[in-house]
């Protein structure tokens, strides 16, 4: 490549070749600031994704937690509701006889 503005400067008088590096280095300089444009632009596109899919983790996670409270309310209730049936017997009033009778002695 350098070759040929040595040639063009030996035939039309040395100045040409001149003209033409400063117009290759223009161009590789464009080409070099586009491709730093892009890059950037890439990397930021990556770090809103990159945001956005942690708030989306971050959000599941809390569905998931309330989904699983959601379950242990159900749960209690249901408890609740078969202690007043009389189908399993009340923990809490074993154990409150159990500290009048403690009481006592």
């Amino acid at each position: 490549m350098f070759s040929k503005w040595l040639r063009l400067s030996d035939s039309v008088g040395g100045h040409v070749w001149v003209r033409a590096a400063r117009k290759w280095l223009f161009k590789q300089s464009v080409i070099l600031g586009l491709a730093v444009v892009v890059t950037a632009l890439l990397i930021l596109a990556n770090e809103l994704n990159f945001h956005a899919a942690s708030e989306a983790s971050r959000h599941s996670t809390v569905a998931a937690q309330r989904q699983a409270s959601i379950y242990d309310l159900q749960r209690l209730l249901l408890d609740a509701e078969t202690g007043q049936r009389g189908y399993i017997p009340k923990p809490w009033q074993r154990l409150r006889a159990r500290s009048t009778t403690c009481a006592r002695w």
